[in-house]
């Protein structure tokens, strides 16, 4: 019976899988929408901010771009479009 943790490989080359876990893999990043962020470092501390998104999508060029000289259109208070400086 196959051991449950061996990988399939190709004959003709190496393992693609080391064959010892690594301990380490850097720190994790993630932000949320409403600007919650979170850092958890190698050693397992985390570190909570907040800090507000700088970017939004253009729907004209579609493209992640900055806020800064960006507008919103608004219909109903609603915002509808965004357009980066560029494009507006």
């Amino acid at each position: 019976m196959a051991d449950s943790c061996s990988y399939a490989t190709n004959a003709n080359s190496k393992s693609d899988f080391p064959k010892e876990r690594r301990k380490s893999m850097g720190d994790l990043f993630i932000q949320k929408p409403n600007g919650e962020a979170i850092t958890i470092f190698e050693d397992g501390t985390e570190l909570r901010e907040q800090k507000p998104i700088q970017i939004d999508w253009c729907d004209k060029c579609e493209k992640w771009q900055s806020l800064e000289g960006g507008e919103s259109t608004t219909y109903q208070g609603l915002d509808i479009i965004w357009l980066c400086k560029a494009c507006k």
